[in-house]
């Protein structure tokens, strides 16, 4: 085989590995159960859909009081990170804004990353991303992460499921990609 087709199998083989490199997935609740979280009130909040979603009714409880719910997730933040926050929801009431939040546990529940998401139909998949690389979020490294949705004043909606993943460095990509290629190259020699 010439140099120059290896140079190019090289290159699609290492553009291939960091091109589709999966998120790693470090944390989800399927939402089948409320252990575990802070729920505003009973009112408010509860199971539906034989235990699979987790519904965040205002319109349930008393003077329209709001629905949240808030967990930690056992996982500690890693510095040099980058992550991805999912929530999947169905809604029961379109065109209004539900706030969703990745939060820092050990500070009091205090939002790292926050985004006011527009209820849209069922099945709508809303996403944070943030991030511990440089010096950005550097006074959450090493705290617990946690989650948090609040459906505020007279919404009506169902948290699905929540999961957090982890962004994949492209150096680990790279290099994996590099042991790859070493890999099939002493194959070939064999």
């Amino acid at each position: 085989m010439n140099v120059n087709l290896k140079l190019v199998l090289v290159a699609v083989l290492l553009a291939s590995v960091c091109g589709f490199a999966a998120n790693i997935e470090i944390w989800s609740d399927d939402m089948s159960s409320l252990d575990d979280w802070t729920v505003s009130s009973p009112d408010n909040v509860g199971l539906i859909d034989g235990n699979t979603k987790v519904q965040l009714n205002s319109w349930w409880g008393a003077n329209g009081n709001t629905g949240y719910l808030s967990r930690g997730t056992g996982e500690l933040i890693q510095d040099e990170t980058e992550y991805v926050a999912i929530f999947l929801v169905d809604s029961f009431s379109d065109g209004k804004d539900i706030t969703i939040s990745v939060t820092d546990v050990d500070n009091g529940g205090a939002d790292i990353a926050t985004a006011a998401a527009t209820l849209n139909g069922n099945g709508a998949e809303y996403t944070l991303d943030f991030s511990t690389v440089g010096t950005e979020n550097d006074a959450v490294v090493g705290n617990e992460m946690g989650v948090y949705v609040n459906g505020g004043w007279w919404k009506n909606f169902a948290v699905d499921n929540i999961k957090i993943e982890q962004v994949p460095e492209p150096a680990s990509m790279i290099m994996l990609g590099a042991g790859g290629i070493g890999l099939l190259a002493r194959r070939r020699k064999s």
